[in-house]
């Protein structure tokens, strides 16, 4: 058998060292981008539950407002404080042991905040305790957003959205709650939209 048969020449033998090394880069590459995949839908996952479960806790709260009676305003008056980028309500939240609490939620340094405290009965008005109020950002990275209220702002003006509610005796119809995200940001904020109702009446 002469050497030729017995063996590789060495030109073959760098030819499928090359070959392996390229397959090897390939295989590495590709399961580069695999992984790198994987993390990206797994991220975009987890954000999209974070959203879903603030949207959850935000509908809650705003469909189900609790009034006060605000003193020296000659009858029942809701507290619910309704500016573009800034609600106040008054609801029941886990946080506060399941009593009455003061809720705000605002638009404010691109991002969506939430600040709650107990009420103080001793206090003049239902939303004094959120001066201490403990602070909690729900959304981060917003572009925009804000709130908007449907309903009659006076007796015969026919229903529409506007950017403040300020009647003292009667909740909109509707609230919505609309955030944007930069173009590039994979999160997406479906308008949530809730009609507020007077659960039951709580003396302040």
């Amino acid at each position: 058998m002469s050497g030729r048969e017995s063996g590789f020449t060495l030109i073959e033998v760098l030819v499928a060292a090359v070959v392996f090394a390229l397959v090897m880069l390939l295989a590495g590459e590709g399961m580069r981008l695999a992984l790198s995949g994987w993390q990206a839908a797994r991220l975009q996952s987890e954000e999209s539950a974070e959203l879903i479960a603030v949207q959850r806790l935000l509908f809650r709260l705003l469909a189900e407002p609790w009034p006060a009676v605000v003193p020296g305003g000659g009858g029942l008056a809701l507290a619910f404080d309704a500016r573009p980028t800034r609600l106040r309500l008054v609801a029941l939240l886990p946080a506060d042991g399941g009593r009455q609490a003061a809720v705000e939620l605002r638009v404010e340094n691109g991002a969506l905040v939430l600040v709650h405290a107990p009420l103080d009965p001793g206090s003049r008005t239902p939303f004094a305790a959120l001066a201490t109020g403990r602070r909690l950002v729900l959304v981060e990275g917003i572009r925009g957003g804000g709130f908007a209220y449907w309903g009659e702002v006076r007796k015969g003006a026919g229903a529409a959205w506007h950017s403040a509610w300020s009647d003292p005796h009667a909740l909109p119809r509707l609230v919505r709650l609309r955030l944007s995200f930069a173009p590039t940001d994979r999160r997406r904020w479906p308008d949530l939209v809730a009609a507020p109702k007077v659960v039951t009446p709580v003396t302040f």
